[in-house]
Formats: C-alpha cells, sequence, structure tokens
C-alpha cells in the first residue's frame, strides 16, 4: 500500500524511513524489565535528546548507543529511554520500541510511545527529513494499528519547532476532533 507525505509525495510503505534496529546500532540487553506498552497507543511525546546531532547511520548509532549507556549510568533507567530516534538523515533508530513504555518523565504511560529527535533545538529547527520522517513513521504507525489514529501530540517543553510540527500534523488528521 502507499501512503502521501505532507509534501504530496507518494512513498510505498516498506520505504517510508529507515528503521535501525537494536542489533545494528549495538544496544546493550536492558538491566532489568520494564512495563510494555499497550498497543495501539493514544498519544506521541515529541522531545529532543539535548546531545550532538548526527547526519551520518554510523555516526548516529554511536550516539544512540552513547546515550543508552548514559541512561542506564548515570539516570538508572534498565534502558535507553525513548521508543525511538530520529536522526538528522530522516533515518529511525529503535530505542525502546512498540514493546516497552518509558518510566522517563511524568508522561510516561502504557499509552505513550516517545520519539526524541536527536540534537539540541532550542536556536536551529530539526532537519526537514527529520520531520518528514516523524510524520511519515506516524503515518505508518497508524496503518500498522501500532497508534491509534486520533492521537494526541504531547510535546516536552516549549520547543516552537515542535509546537509547529504537532500544529501541522494535527491538521492533516481527519475525522479527529482535536
Amino acid at each position: 500500500s502507499n501512503i502521501q507525505d505532507f509534501l504530496g509525495h507518494e512513498w510505498k510503505t516498506s520505504e517510508v524511513y529507515n528503521l535501525t534496529s537494536r542489533k545494528v546500532w549495538q544496544a546493550h540487553v536492558p538491566s532489568s524489565t520494564m512495563p510494555k506498552l499497550k498497543l495501539p497507543v493514544t498519544r506521541v511525546l515529541f522531545l529532543q535528546t539535548n546531545s550532538s546531532s548526527c547526519d551520518s547511520k554510523s555516526q548516529c548509532a554511536k550516539l544512540v548507543h552513547e546515550l543508552q549507556l548514559k541512561h542506564m549510568s548515570q539516570w538508572k533507567e534498565p534502558d535507553i529511554v525513548y521508543n525511538f530516534l530520529v536522526s538528522g538523515d530522516g533515518s529511525i533508530f529503535e530505542g525502546r520500541g512498540w514493546n516497552f513504555q518509558t518510566t522517563f518523565s511524568d508522561y510516561s504511560s502504557s499509552k505513550t510511545v516517545m520519539i526524541a529527535f536527536l540534537g539540541e533545538f532550542e536556536t536551529n529547527p530539526p532537519t526537514l527529513r527529520q520531520a518528514e520522517s516523524a510524520k511519515l513513521f506516524i503515518d505508518v504507525a497508524v496503518m500498522k494499528g501500532n497508534l491509534e489514529s486520533c492521537y494526541n501530540i504531547l510535546i516536552l517543553g516549549e520547543n516552537r519547532f515542535f509546537i509547529d510540527m504537532a500544529q501541522s500534523i494535527k491538521q492533516e488528521r481527519f475525522n479527529c476532533q482535536n
């Protein structure tokens, strides 16, 4: 099946985004069990990693690996806290994936998926490829039944780039009240 992105490009769903598995970025095994997500989830939480950004698969894989180590050693989390991460080149990295909920932040619940943008965006916006890739990832998640079609978008912090992106995504959803 095909989907259209917000610029009107048509994509085969298998070509929409490049998902980098935990195995590829050499994830450590979680240090303890984690609560499961209840699919389909109803909320998407966008946030930034407040780390350096990256734009090649090998550079980003290294950065995601470093973030996991930081979360496990310094933050005492059982795993990287994000469900998915989006890099500057538009690649999607699997964190906890669709299996496990995050226990990080007040927004954690069995119905929230956390999507982190690799980088720090107080002054510069995420790349267009990051934004497009995140939107397409969400569209496919709805099609696959991992995300409710009338999901809510949450933003951690007051980042205007994420607020603008959330507004544009909300305008594209059909038959939803909010």
